[in-house]
């Protein structure tokens, strides 16, 4: 850069002189600059100096943790050994027997009832009791009109208890006589009741209908 300015100002003054008519003037000598070279400078790492860290201001807190459950002991059942069985038989006590039922004696009363009953009261009403192996066949019957009949039939035994005797699927039904023949219809058959004896007399209870709530049956003869 100096050089060049050099370089100009010497052009400058020599045009003026040239136009002037001077004297002679000697230029001066110019000094050669120094010339500069370029010189590529490489830049190393620089080096960093170590900051020195700030004091930081702490802070402390507490945080609650959970507290951990004791996990709960779980006891497991503790299985009883079954005792092996044995071969020996654990003795049992004896059942202890039932006595048989003392058989009651049977009461034969058969003289008393068989026979033929007529009924004192109404004088209808007539009764035949026949005796088989403890069973009484009885029959009673009781004249509505000269055609027609009502008859009781039933099978009975004596009862010491009700001291009588006790009848059940007694039969009732009512016999009409035709010109071509008796005919008989069948009322029921379900009948009970119980006849028995009292101071000489013969008695009838009717459960059904109650037939022979009034009749007094007195013995007349034989069966």
């Amino acid at each position: 850069m100096k050089r060049l300015l050099g370089i100009l100002l010497a052009a400058g003054l020599a045009s003026g002189m040239a136009g002037c008519a001077a004297r002679p003037v000697t230029a001066p000598a110019v000094t050669p600059e120094a010339t500069f070279e370029a010189v590529s400078i490489i830049l190393g790492p620089t080096a960093t100096p170590a900051l020195t860290p700030e004091p930081t201001a702490t802070l402390a807190f507490t945080i609650p943790l959970p507290t951990a459950t004791a996990p709960m002991t779980t006891i497991a059942p503790v299985d009883t050994p079954t005792p092996a069985p044995t071969d020996t038989p654990v003795p049992t006590a004896a059942p202890t027997p039932t006595p048989a039922p003392t058989p009651t004696p049977e009461v034969d009363v058969s003289a008393e009832y068989v026979g033929r009953w007529a009924d004192s009261w109404s004088q209808r009403a007539g009764m035949w009791i026949f005796y088989s192996d403890g069973v009484y066949d009885v029959e009673i019957d009781w004249g509505n009109s000269a055609t027609e009949t009502s008859v009781w039939s039933m099978q009975g035994y004596y009862d010491p208890a009700q001291q009588g005797i006790v009848y059940e699927n007694g039969r009732y039904g009512i016999e009409t006589y035709y010109e071509s023949g008796p005919h008989f219809d069948v009322i029921y058959e379900d009948g009970t009741g119980l006849l028995w004896i009292q101071d000489g007399k013969l008695y009838w209870r009717d459960d059904k209908e109650h037939a022979g709530d009034s009749c007094i049956f007195e013995r007349y003869g034989d069966a």
